[in-house]
């Protein structure tokens, strides 16, 4: 949900993709200038060894790939031209690549710790959100 609960009664075993909306305060919170230095050295491949958070949070557009449009979608996001609500993933925290591993196998019995990462925020400004 929004307020970052999830609730797995009654849901079927097998692996699904989670998100939910942050609304705009709580993304012009997290997501400053900072972040958009942080996704152009990525893309621009001054940074080649991002952390798996880092590459989970810049990439805005979720096609696999950290390039401009992502950071031009921080950039919108940070300088306030962006007005609208943003995404929060959640990942499997035990999953060592949640970049490219971008599901959450649910198997009942078994405990779960999840990670949420907000698209754009690379350096985690708002880390509380879950």
């Amino acid at each position: 949900s929004n307020q970052g609960v999830v609730d797995f009664a009654g849901v079927a075993e097998k692996a699904y993709s989670m998100s939910f909306v942050v609304d705009n305060n709580t993304l012009k919170s997290a997501i400053t200038i900072l972040d958009v230095s942080e996704a152009l050295d990525i893309s621009s491949g001054l940074n080649k060894s991002p952390t798996a958070k880092n590459k989970v949070s810049a990439d805005t557009n979720g096609d696999g790939q950290i390039n401009i449009i992502d950071v031009s979608n921080i950039l919108d996001i940070s300088s306030g031209l962006y007005k609208g609500s943003g995404t929060a993933v959640l990942r499997d925290s035990l999953i060592s690549d949640p970049f490219t591993y971008k599901t959450i196998d649910i198997k009942p019995g078994s405990d779960m710790v999840l990670d949420a990462y907000i698209l754009g925020d690379l350096n985690g400004s708002y880390a509380d959100i879950l």
